[in-house]
């Protein structure tokens, strides 16, 4: 079930809050502070004061954003996929309307308990996609004894096809900011050494090694002139 603003049959004035949320949620935010945003705005716009937003990761659901009593009436912070009623909602990628959500036997122990006392009287939860990814889901309740309409299924589904599109415009921000810090940090290293003391990173030479000439020692040569034939004595130094 997929509802665009353009053909939403709802009252003139929710549809102006509609598109003004809209233009909001279109500013680069951290997620963090998207998805707050993004639970306020949705609960504003729906009169609910307990909206939550699961966001996928890996194979579980986890709650980051939240607006009211959401954190109360959603304890456990991580679900896997197809869990509770939100889990059911990224499972199928359907809005999920449920009049009576404390007797759903769907829903977990633990958050039956928390709708117990919280008094709601009915849940709705919307998938966030974007095309065929389904990021996360909005999770909402109400105390009205009438639940949510049908106008408020189709208000809901219009806000969240927006909200969707925001959260993967933030995503890809936060990825490509990442990347580039780790370039920027790559290069500040890449300065560091090659700014580095070229003493320290003179190269090893081996010792040289100082050869001395062997000691000298006298000899006597024996020098026989032609015009007598007793020999002469001659002083030489050779090598020992």
């Amino acid at each position: 079930m997929t509802t665009g603003t353009d053909e939403l049959k709802t009252s003139p004035s929710r549809l102006h809050t509609l598109l003004a949320i809209t233009r909001q949620l279109s500013q680069i935010l951290p997620l963090d502070e998207l998805l707050t945003n993004m639970a306020r705005a949705c609960g504003m716009l729906l009169d609910s004061d307990s909206v939550g937003i699961r966001i996928v990761e890996g194979d579980d659901l986890v709650l980051l954003g939240v607006w009211g009593d959401a954190l109360s009436a959603m304890p456990t912070r991580r679900i896997k996929m197809g869990e509770s009623l939100t889990g059911i909602v990224v499972a199928t990628g359907e809005p999920l309307l449920v009049a009576d959500p404390v007797n759903d036997h769907r829903l977990t122990p633990s958050h039956r308990e928390a709708y117990r006392l919280g008094g709601y009287r009915g849940f709705l939860g919307v998938p966030l996609k974007v095309g065929d990814r389904v990021l996360g889901a909005l999770s909402i309740r109400t105390r009205r004894e009438t639940g949510f309409s049908a106008e408020d299924v189709e208000i809901a589904t219009a806000f969240a096809a927006q909200a969707a599109i925001s959260l993967d415009n933030a995503r890809l921000y936060q990825q490509s900011e990442s990347r580039a810090e780790n370039l920027r940090t790559l290069s500040r290293l890449t300065r560091l050494m090659s700014s580095a003391d070229p003493k320290s990173a003179r190269p090893w030479r081996a010792p040289r090694r100082r050869c001395s000439a062997p000691p000298l020692r006298a000899s006597r040569l024996l020098i026989r002139r032609p015009s007598s034939s007793a020999p002469r004595a001659a002083s030489a130094s050779t090598p020992t």
